[in-house]
Formats: structure tokens, C-alpha cells, sequence
């Protein structure tokens, strides 16, 4: 994908109950807070439309399971891989992969109040692009699979600087020693994640992340770029790569 990292995508037809409208964005987007996005129109400004669609909650999942019908992905870019461990910082038994998407893009760190243990803040799914990773090939843009979980892994916070503290970096772990669930091909490609290959995570809370993207990437307040993107497969053969639909900004 051309897309930038990170970026946040939203599976149309997902977030539409199908209905791909004529020109793939004309719609509106409301968020839990009451920020609406608006669609790019052709001349780089924005479309005030209706009708405004608003981003489904899902109900979080304590184990990190799975979000059902989940329509809303962050794509990432990988910054360092197996092959990149540095063994003062990294278990070489657990570590996969530290992407672009630091923890803070998606809440606070925080900790469950009946465990004591770290809140889970996505998982990595089975993916909407078609991305080849060493051998492994899974149809990962075909349908509803996109959003499976890749089973055995978390996304966290690393410990790279060794002091145990949550780094706000974005880190792949298998959840245990010896994590490999040997269940073909659903997780075990991340063990073969290259430096800039592409994935994406699934954020248990949608909205907070779209309101910390727009802080984080709506310049100055001038709704240059906030990282929102539509895609959809409408048309297009089982297992084809989506393709962008729209783009939308804050009013």
C-alpha cells in the first residue's frame, strides 16, 4: 500500500452495512466525542455531507480476543524485525517486530483494575493488504477474515530502554515462550516480518484513536492531513488488495 504510516483505515462496506455509496465517500464520520470528519472533496478542501455515519463501539475484550465486526485498522509499517534484536533489549524468545504506531496513538497506558495487568490496546490481524511475508501467504484481504486475530500475539509497549517501564514503542511479542500456535498460517508470518513490510492492528477503541490521530497530525489546527482512509473491495475478486476510496479531515 501507498497509504502513509501510520494511518488509519476504515473498511467501508464494514462501517456501511455494505452500502458502498456512489463516489466511495460520500458520507460523514461522527466519533463517540462528537467530532465529525468530513470527505476530501477534489479540490483538497471538504465536503460538508450527509448523511454522518457514526464509528460502532465495540465492546472490549479482556483477553484480547477478536473484535466482531471490527471495520477500523491502523496500518504500520515495521521499524525493526527479528533479524534487528538487540539482545540487551530485546527477548530473542518473544520479540517480533517494533512498528511505527507507538502506544500513545492509541491511549494511555493503563492497567486493568481487577488484574493489576496492562490493558490490551489492539491486536494484530490477519490484515486488509495482500502483502507477502517470506513463505507465508494468507488470503488476508478476503472478506470478513481480514480482521481475524493473528493468534499468540500482543501489541505493547517494549522494554528498550531496559527498565522495565512501558516505552511507548509499539512491539510484537508472542505471548509466551515457545508462543507458536502452529495453526498454519494465521500467525506464524509474523515470524517473518521485514523492516518496512506493512500490517495492521486492531484498536479495541476506535474513537479515542481517531481523536489522538487528529491531535497528533491535524497541523496547527488547519485540518492538513489527520490520516483517515476509506477503502473498500467492492468489485473487486476474493482475495484482491482494496483500494482507496477517501480520504476525510476535520471540518
Amino acid at each position: 500500500s501507498d497509504l502513509p504510516t501510520p494511518s488509519i483505515v476504515v473498511d467501508v462496506p464494514a462501517l456501511t452495512d455494505g452500502i458502498l455509496f456512489d463516489d466511495g465517500g460520500a458520507f460523514s464520520i461522527r466519533i463517540r466525542s462528537g467530532l465529525t470528519l468530513y470527505p476530501v472533496s477534489s479540490d483538497s478542501g471538504v465536503d460538508y455531507v450527509d448523511p454522518v455515519v457514526d464509528l460502532p463501539v465495540p465492546p472490549p475484550s479482556a483477553d484480547g480476543a477478536d473484535v466482531p465486526g471490527a471495520c477500523v485498522y491502523i496500518h504500520t509499517s515495521v521499524l525493526r524485525s527479528r533479524s534487528d534484536i538487540e539482545a540487551s533489549r530485546d527477548d530473542p524468545d518473544l520479540f517480533l517486530a517494533e512498528v511505527d504506531c507507538g502506544t500513545p496513538l492509541l491511549r494511555d497506558f493503563s492497567f486493568d483494575d481487577a488484574t493489576g495487568s496492562p490493558r490490551p490496546l489492539a491486536y494484530l490481524c490477519l490484515g486488509l493488504n495482500n502483502h507477502h511475508v517470506g513463505p507465508y501467504y494468507w488470503a488476508r484481504s478476503a472478506g470478513s477474515g481480514s480482521a481475524m486475530e493473528a493468534p499468540g500475539i500482543v501489541f505493547g509497549d517494549g522494554n528498550y530502554y531496559g527498565d522495565d517501564h512501558p516505552d511507548g514503542k509499539g512491539t510484537l511479542t508472542w505471548k509466551r515462550i515457545g508462543g507458536n500456535t502452529n495453526d498454519g498460517k494465521r500467525s506464524e508470518w509474523a515470524q517473518f516480518l521485514k523492516r518496512k513490510d506493512t500490517l495492521q492492528i486492531i484498536p479495541y477503541d476506535p474513537s479515542d484513536v481517531v481523536e489522538r490521530f487528529v491531535r497528533k497530525f491535524d497541523f496547527m489546527g488547519e485540518q492538513k492531513c489527520v490520516r483517515v482512509y476509506g477503502v473498500s473491495r467492492s468489485g473487486l475478486p476474493l482475495g484482491a488488495e482494496p483500494r482507496v476510496v477517501c480520504e476525510w479531515r476535520c471540518g
